[in-house]
C-alpha cells in the first residue's frame, strides 16, 4: 500500500484529531482511509461510520461513499466515481464558461434543496447549533435541513457521468435543525473574492 496523500488534523481538539490517506493498493486501485490521531478521536471515527446509516436512512435520494469500519481506530472509503464539483466549477471559470458555471452553481442549490425537511418554518435555533453556528438574528421563515452534513462542499461532491452527484465526506453531521441559507451563504463566501 503506497500513500499518495496525507491530510493531518492536529489543530483540532484531540477527540477530534484525524488524519485522512489516500492510498494505492496493490493491484492499482485507490482507497481512502481516515484515522484517529489521538485515542481520543476513536468516537469520532465511529461517529463518521455511524453519520453512514443516519444520513442514508433519513434522505434515500442521496449517494453516499460506503464506510468500512477497519478497527476502532479507522474508516476507509472506496474512490468516487465521477469529478468533484469544485473542479468543474474551476474548468468553467477557466473558460469563462458562465453557462455551464451557472448551471453547476444551480445543481448544487437544487441538491442542498433537496435535503429540506421544513419549509419557510420560523427558525428557534437548539443550544447545539448555537455551540457550532453561533447566535442566529434573522427573524424571516427558514427551509430547514433536519439532519445536516455540513461537510457538503463543492469539493466533496462529485458528478459522475450520469450527472448523479456521490458525497465523499460526511464527518461533521448534526442532528439538529440547521437553516438551507447556511450552506448557500458558504459557497457565496467562497464565490466573492471571484467578484
Amino acid at each position: 500500500m503506497k500513500t499518495l496523500f496525507a491530510k493531518y488534523n492536529r489543530e483540532r481538539l484531540p477527540k477530534f484529531q484525524t488524519v485522512t490517506k489516500i492510498v494505492e493498493l496493490a493491484d492499482g486501485s485507490h482507497k481512502a482511509i481516515k484515522q484517529a490521531l489521538m485515542p481520543e478521536a476513536q468516537q469520532h471515527i465511529a461517529e463518521i461510520y455511524a453519520n453512514y446509516a443516519r444520513l442514508t436512512a433519513k434522505y434515500p435520494h442521496i449517494k453516499l461513499v460506503p464506510p468500512t469500519l477497519e478497527d476502532a481506530n479507522t474508516v476507509t472509503f472506496p474512490m468516487a466515481q465521477g469529478v468533484s464539483l469544485e473542479s468543474l466549477l474551476k474548468q468553467a471559470l477557466d473558460k469563462q464558461d458562465q453557462p455551464t458555471f451557472f448551471a453547476l452553481l444551480d445543481k448544487f442549490v437544487a441538491y442542498v434543496d433537496s435535503f429540506v425537511t421544513e419549509r419557510q418554518v420560523k427558525f428557534v435555533p437548539c443550544e447545539k447549533f448555537k455551540q457550532v453556528f453561533g447566535e442566529w438574528t434573522l427573524d424571516e421563515p427558514q427551509d430547514l435541513i433536519e439532519l445536516a452534513n455540513v461537510d457538503m462542499i463543492f469539493g466533496n461532491l462529485f458528478v459522475a457521468d450520469d450527472a448523479s452527484i456521490t458525497q465523499i465526506d460526511y464527518e461533521w453531521v448534526f442532528e439538529c435543525a440547521v437553516p438551507k441559507n447556511i450552506f448557500l451563504l458558504s459557497f457565496i463566501t467562497l464565490l466573492t473574492p471571484l467578484n
